[in-house]
């Protein structure tokens, strides 16, 4: 995982798929990562996800839910279809309505 920061945003660049062996992990280090930079806004790029399962969409769930506590936004990314897929048929209708476009992000 990698991250850069932007004046407006903070990206975090996830490179597995998320799942029942990493999900525990890359929602550790995602919130790790938050705590200690503190950016107002989160941008999860997962161009390079190429499956998540039940327990990636609980631990993006978390995430967010997290993050939002905390008086910061979250967005998704370049998601692939299949992945946005899953999140439409989880019903996790607060997550797809924070997918970007690129237009988007360069507005953020």
């Amino acid at each position: 995982m990698e991250f850069k920061i932007e004046s407006n945003y903070m990206m975090i660049f996830v490179f597995d798929s998320i799942n029942l062996y990493t999900s525990d992990r890359v929602k550790s280090e995602i919130l790790q990562l938050v705590e200690r930079e503190s950016p107002v806004n989160v941008v999860l790029n997962l161009e390079k996800v190429p499956y998540i399962d039940s327990s990636g969409i609980v631990a993006l769930n978390h995430i967010q839910r997290k993050i939002k506590a905390i008086h910061k936004n979250l967005f998704l990314y370049k998601l692939e279809e299949s992945i946005h897929f899953a999140l439409k048929l989880a019903g996790l209708k607060s997550l797809l309505s924070m997918i970007l476009s690129t237009e988007e992000l360069e507005n953020l």
